[in-house]
């Protein structure tokens, strides 16, 4: 779940040479499934004075995170990890957040994004698809072209179709992933269960 907060000021984030809107974000551990490599390859692919921002976790791959960092032009930013008001700050401000994986869970950090009304593009892996509940913008997995075109056509959005989108996306985790609506959820299936056992 998440939990629905306002849209903070851009303050700290500055501090990385980037500006409110002027970014994509994508959030992590630094591991190969999250294809944080197809994504540097693909943004590459584009001329655009966007910066990308990936924020994440390096401490146990640190192989990993040596290529990152060797293919990554000077567009590419990585703060490490990030959390609490300056990791609110990059998610609020975002042009639009974009999650590249190859498998995953329950994409807590594709959520968070969608709590702050921003844009999602994602790769079309199932567990992504059921969170975005389609209203998300989408790619092959693992596909760098694809992922290159997809990203090309988000910074082509207009200010009326990123705002349309971030509104979806905040309505979605308001009637999906709300903290308060799944703790009544789980109380009352809990409720329902021990009535049945009594």
């Amino acid at each position: 779940g998440a939990n629905l907060r306002s849209m903070p000021d851009f303050n700290d984030s500055s501090s990385l040479g980037i500006k409110s809107g002027g970014y994509v974000l994508t959030v992590g551990r630094f591991i190969v499934e999250r294809e944080f490599h197809t994504l540097i390859g693909a943004f590459s692919e584009i001329g655009t004075e966007m910066k990308l921002v990936i924020a994440g976790d390096e401490r146990f791959e640190g192989e990993y995170a040596r290529r990152l960092r060797e293919i990554a032009d000077p567009r590419v930013i990585f703060p490490g990890y990030v959390s609490g008001g300056k990791l609110d700050e990059l998610y609020a401000h975002c042009r639009f957040y974009v999650l590249p994986s190859l498998v995953e869970g329950l994409p807590i950090s594709l959520i968070e994004a969608m709590s702050f009304s921003r844009p999602v593009l994602i790769s079309d892996i199932p567990e992504n698809l059921e969170v975005a509940g389609g209203i998300a913008r989408t790619f092959a997995v693992g596909d760098r072209s694809d992922l290159a075109r997809a990203l090309k056509e988000m910074m082509e959005l207009g200010e009326d179709e990123i705002t349309a989108m971030g509104r979806k996306g905040l309505d979605r985790v308001a009637g999906e992933y709300d903290w308060d609506r799944i703790t009544e959820s789980t109380e009352s299936l809990y409720l329902d269960l021990t009535a049945e056992i009594r």
